[in-house]
C-alpha cells in the first residue's frame, strides 16, 4: 500500500504528464517532500516514521491506563489545559463499562493515519495527526483513533477513544 505522501506523489506526476512534464516517482516523492518543508525524501519519511513510533508509545500508554483504570497514566499525554472537560471523574465513570465490554487486549493492526482535519477556527491542535488502529480485545474488536498534535517541540493527544 502506498503512503499518502507516496499517493500525491503519484498523483503530481501523473497530472505533469498531461501537460507533456515527463518527471520520475522518485523526482515527484522529492517535491512532495519540500513542499512539507523537508530537505528530501528520505527526511520526511524518517519523521513520518518517528511520529507512528511516538503514537504507537501512547497508544500503549493510554490502553495501560484504561486496563488498570488509571486516571494519571490515561492522560499523562494530554496537556493539563484541556484536561477541564475530561476529569478524573468522567473517566471513571466510562472505564467502569468500558473494561466490562470489552474484555482482555490482546493485540492490534495499525491501519494508518489522517492529517489536516482540523475544525474551523481552532487551532489549538497544531499539526494534528489521527492515528488509527484495529484492536483486539477479549470480546471484540474495536478501531481505536488517537489523535496527536506537536506544540513547542513537545508531543500531546488531543483525542483517543473508539472511532
Amino acid at each position: 500500500m502506498l503512503s499518502k505522501n507516496e499517493t500525491r506523489a503519484k498523483r503530481l506526476r501523473n497530472l505533469l504528464s498531461e501537460h507533456d512534464l515527463q518527471l520520475d516517482h522518485a523526482v515527484c516523492t522529492e517535491i512532495i517532500s519540500k513542499t512539507g518543508n523537508y530537505p528530501d525524501w528520505n527526511t520526511h519519511a524518517a519523521n513520518l516514521s518517528k511520529n507512528q513510533q511516538i503514537a504507537e508509545q501512547f497508544l500503549d500508554e493510554l490502553i495501560e491506563g484504561v486496563l488498570e483504570v488509571s486516571y494519571t497514566k490515561f492522560t499523562r499525554r494530554f496537556e493539563e489545559i484541556f484536561l477541564v472537560s475530561f476529569p478524573e471523574s468522567t473517566f471513571l465513570k466510562e472505564m467502569r463499562h468500558v473494561n466490562d465490554e470489552l474484555g482482555k487486549y490482546l493485540g492490534r493492526e495499525f491501519m494508518g493515519s489522517l492529517s489536516g482535519i482540523k475544525n474551523p477556527n481552532d487551532d489549538r491542535y497544531p499539526n494534528h495527526v489521527r492515528y488509527i488502529w484495529r484492536c483486539f480485545f477479549e470480546n471484540k474488536e474495536e478501531l481505536i483513533r488517537v489523535g496527536i498534535y506537536i506544540k513547542d517541540n513537545t508531543h500531546y493527544v488531543s483525542t483517543a477513544g473508539s472511532v
